[in-house]
């Protein structure tokens, strides 16, 4: 929840549902301003439709939001 509300936000499950099978994310909101770039590409990389292309896990773990690109955090995590 990096802006605070959901990418694809209605009262209706069914619409929920709907936008997040059809519609492309965008970050336009102003709630997303204060997200950085690193934070919007791995949101987009979990985001896309085909599973083929999306990001996996592995490679989320290693996106520079998560890492930080810290030496230390990345030993940590190559240890658990």
């Amino acid at each position: 929840m990096l802006g605070r509300y959901l990418p694809f936000d209605s009262h209706n499950d069914e619409e929920i549902g709907r936008k997040t099978i059809y519609k492309e994310i965008n970050f336009n909101h102003p709630v997303w301003s204060t997200v950085s770039v690193e934070g919007k590409d791995l949101i987009s990389k979990l985001l896309i439709k085909n599973r083929k292309d999306r990001i996996s896990i592995k490679e989320a773990l290693d996106h520079s939001w998560i890492s930080g690109q810290d030496p230390v955090i990345n030993n940590l995590r190559r240890k658990s």
